[in-house]
């Protein structure tokens, strides 16, 4: 957790925490915009005149981070397996996140994998994720997921707000989703605050090898999926969220799609 809030990204509107694209058990995943916020009552076990009646707390937003990859159906996770000439590196002069590693298999495929990121200071509420990935001799087949995945939520209590927001797990509910030709879109908004965001997701793809494409929907994510035969492939990813009023919500998709599209 320490190291996730130091190798956080920002340019003071859009957040990203420094979790991983594939995923870590335990991990606190995050994407924040600054301003967009949901309200909920304040619980006392005593009442006094004075004491404030609501909060207002930062969400935690989908995250459009996610990048999953698969060797031969084994999905890549450095709490398995084996990892070797782990390195992660945050450049203050260019403001990327850097974080490479070589992964092995508990069944003993293998591969290099490079992951760069970035969120832009001139572009608005843009970000840039860069995937690379280089299987090992011995594996036939690589996928590769990116994602909008809407199943973060906002750490919570109810008694102690040091230790989390009094906001419940259901604060946002989604408005649309779309996927299709590599572009993933999805739109969420607030319950009492009335404020919506969207999120618009652009990939583009380069591999050593033919590449087939698939994308699906659901309730917790937009996705789409890349296969091919085992060979050097490189992901990247065009992020953009913005965010307004509730009303607004299909001016908001317009932005974002068009920002992401850069």
């Amino acid at each position: 957790g320490q190291r996730e809030a130091v190798f956080t990204l920002g340019n003071g509107s859009l957040g990203f925490r420094g979790d991983f694209e594939e995923g870590y058990p335990g991990a606190t995943e995050g994407v924040y915009i600054n301003g967009f916020y949901e309200t909920a009552p304040i619980r006392y076990g005593e009442i006094a005149y004075g004491y404030a009646r609501n909060g207002q707390t930062m969400l935690n937003l989908a995250n459009a981070k996610r990048v999953r990859i698969f060797l031969d159906e084994e999905e890549v996770c450095l709490a398995r397996g084996e990892v070797k000439n782990y390195k992660r590196t945050l450049c203050m002069h260019s403001g990327t996140l850097t974080r490479e590693f070589e992964w092995r298999s508990p069944q003993g495929r293998s591969a290099h994998v490079r992951f760069e990121r970035l969120v832009s200071l001139t572009m608005g509420d843009v970000g840039y994720i860069r995937c690379e990935v280089e299987p090992a001799e011995g594996v036939k087949h690589l996928r590769i997921e990116s994602a909008i995945d809407a199943r973060a939520r906002n750490q919570s209590s109810d008694s102690d707000p040091r230790a989390g927001s009094c906001v419940g797990r259901n604060a946002l509910h989604t408005l649309a989703q779309k996927v299709e030709d590599g572009r993933c879109l999805l739109v969420q908004a607030t319950g009492n605050s009335a404020l919506a965001y969207a999120c618009a997701v652009v990939d583009q793809v380069t591999a050593d090898v033919a590449v087939k494409s698939a994308q699906h929907s659901s309730g917790d994510e937009v996705c789409c999926t890349y296969s091919c035969e085992a060979g050097r492939f490189v992901l990247e990813k065009w992020i953009a969220y913005t965010y307004g009023a509730a009303g607004e919500a299909a001016a908001l998709s317009r932005r974002a799609q068009a920002q992401a599209a850069h």
